[in-house]
C-alpha cells in the first residue's frame, strides 16, 4: 500500500469513529431526555390525581356543611 491510501484509511477510520460517538451521544441524550419526560409525566399525573381528589373532598365538605 502506498502512503496516501494509508492515509486515506486512516482518515477514514477517523471519520468512523467520530460518526460512532455523535451516534453515541445522540442515543444517551434521546434516552435521558425520554427519561425525563416520563418522570414529569409521572409528577403531572399525581398532581393532577391529587387536585382531583382534593376537589372532591372539598365538595363532600361542602355537602355534609348543607346538610347539617
Amino acid at each position: 500500500m502506498s502512503k496516501e491510501q494509508k492515509e486515506q484509511i486512516a482518515t477514514s477510520e477517523a471519520y468512523i469513529q467520530k460518526g460512532i460517538q455523535d451516534a453515541q451521544s445522540i442515543y444517551l441524550f434521546g434516552f435521558v431526555l425520554l427519561l425525563f419526560l416520563g418522570v414529569f409525566k409521572l409528577l403531572i399525573i399525581r398532581f393532577v390525581k391529587n387536585k382531583k381528589k382534593a376537589k372532591k373532598s372539598k365538595n363532600k365538605q361542602s355537602n355534609l356543611r348543607v346538610i347539617k
